[in-house]
């Protein structure tokens, strides 16, 4: 009985924490072609017994939206020229915890087709740990999280309203029709 007891108490002794969560925030509405926004990463659920130190991702995003660049957000570094192959990175000292976080900001433009696209962020297997993920001080946590932004294309002219004044205007720009 005196093991069991001994057990429970180290089970429960242990505490557990809840896993830090990536969020992209993006634009509320449907964006034009050939315009700018941008894109914040946050992490929730950092927790005060396990702070984060550092992070580091890749951005992936469809061939119609042009990744301008990243800006790492105060308190960060940007240590995003330190990987080759990590698209922005950033690392802290102190460690930081809260229940959001602003981690980055990301640059995009639109293109010139309309449609719904993908934009993810991840941690490749290859790099996590070394400079891709979320780091804390007890562990790594891999990222891996995606957005679809809504681009809408132009509106179409009506064409029979758009034939009808084509002809009335050629009808009194031209005197020789106008006898007719």
């Amino acid at each position: 009985m005196k093991y069991l007891i001994l057990f429970w108490i180290a089970l429960f002794a242990s505490g557990s924490h809840a896993l830090p969560m990536i969020n992209l925030s993006g634009p509320g509405s449907t964006l034009g072609l050939n315009q700018t926004f941008t894109v914040e990463v946050l992490v929730s659920g950092v927790e005060i017994i396990d702070p984060l130190l550092a992070f580091g991702f890749d951005v992936d995003n469809d061939a119609s939206l042009i990744f301008d660049g990243a800006h790492v957000a105060s308190p960060f570094i940007d240590d995003s020229a330190l990987f080759a192959d990590t698209d922005v990175a950033g690392s802290t000292f102190p460690a930081n915890d809260g229940a959001s976080i602003l981690l980055s900001t990301l640059s995009f433009s639109t293109g010139v087709l309309a449609g719904e696209f993908d934009i993810s962020i991840a941690s490749s297997t290859l790099d996590l740990g070394r400079s891709e993920g979320l780091f804390t001080r007890s562990d790594v946590y891999a990222i891996d999280e995606r957005l679809i932004v809504d681009v809408a294309g132009t509106t179409p002219v009506p064409l029979p309203t758009t034939i009808l004044l084509l002809c009335l205007g050629l009808i009194t720009l031209c005197p020789t029709l106008r006898r007719y």
